[in-house]
């Protein structure tokens, strides 16, 4: 009961108000539309989409996804391998930077330490979901053979998302940072700034697009988590209707409020859900090992 409410909040927060203020950010910075605009239009989509069932959801998805990542790596490869020859250079800096006597004097105190570790490990967590217990609610329904086999596909996702993505990501901001620089603290405009100045116009304009269904996507996918969630609370299905109108409102609310207090309550709601979940991964370990033998 406890993790299925913190999984319901973390829905409403990093599921629909984060991702819907994400896309508005960038449509907003790229081509100056308004964040209402952004949010009504993604919330009517949220609305019709979970409205018509799972499968509606799972179709989407796995249209956008793949298409996008897809296009992701080969955009950032067209800014990377030119620059290819500044690339043991960009991974020093990382590694310098990471060891230097300012960032080990940042973690001196307890917390400091504290603090940088919660908000690194969070972060991590709201970019890969790693550990959290929410991907299940996805690969439960996948047609396979073997939960190990489909385990599997949750461990490669993760590496695409955070060992690619993510990498190639912080290699073109690193490498175009001069241009970056110019939005510093405005992360989305800052990734949008280095693809653009090296690839030009037309590369914010697909990085637009690129957020755009990468959100649509894990708005859909957390609308499906969030039911799951309200189901395992025992509910009846006369509440899953209420809770898909609240995650819309919550879409369009993401577009036009502040951050702060989401950050806060989907790093809440995600700690809780870590901290149940892997106490109970470690205490299934014998299914796990004998599943992933019968591989």
């Amino acid at each position: 009961i406890v993790f299925s409410l913190a999984f319901v909040l973390c829905s409403l927060t990093m599921g629909s108000m984060l991702q819907s203020s994400a896309i508005s950010e960038a449509l907003n910075g790229t081509m100056h539309v308004p964040p209402v605009v952004t949010g009504a239009v993604l919330a009517v989509l949220t609305l019709y989409i979970c409205m018509s069932g799972t499968q509606k959801i799972v179709k989407i998805t796995n249209l956008l996804v793949p298409v996008m990542s897809i296009g992701y790596v080969l955009i950032s490869l067209a800014v990377i391998i030119p620059n290819a020859h500044r690339l043991c250079d960009v991974l020093s800096l990382i590694v310098r930077s990471a060891l230097s006597p300012t960032a080990a004097a940042g973690g001196v105190g307890g917390f400091a330490i504290s603090r940088a570790v919660r908000y690194g490990v969070m972060r991590g967590l709201v970019s890969n979901e790693a550990g959290c217990g929410t991907a299940p609610c996805a690969h439960a329904i996948a047609d396979c053979s073997s939960p190990a086999k489909q385990g599997v596909w949750g461990i490669f996702e993760v590496f695409v998302d955070t060992v690619v993505l993510c990498t190639l990501t912080a290699l073109v901001v690193i490498l175009e940072y001069d241009a970056a620089s110019a939005y510093d603290g405005n992360y989305m405009l800052m990734t949008v700034a280095a693809f653009s100045a090296r690839l030009g116009s037309a590369a914010a304009y697909f990085l637009c697009a690129a957020v755009l269904c990468f959100g649509v996507a894990t708005v859909l996918c957390w609308a499906h988590y969030g039911l799951c969630a309200v189901r395992s609370l025992g509910l009846s299905t006369a509440w899953e209707r209420p809770f898909i109108f609240v995650y819309a409102l919550c879409v369009l609310l993401g577009t036009c409020t502040p951050t702060s207090l989401s950050w806060e309550l989907c790093d809440l709601s995600m700690g809780i859900m870590c901290v149940i979940n892997l106490v109970a991964c470690v205490g299934l370990w014998r299914q796990v090992k004998r599943h992933t033998e019968n591989l």
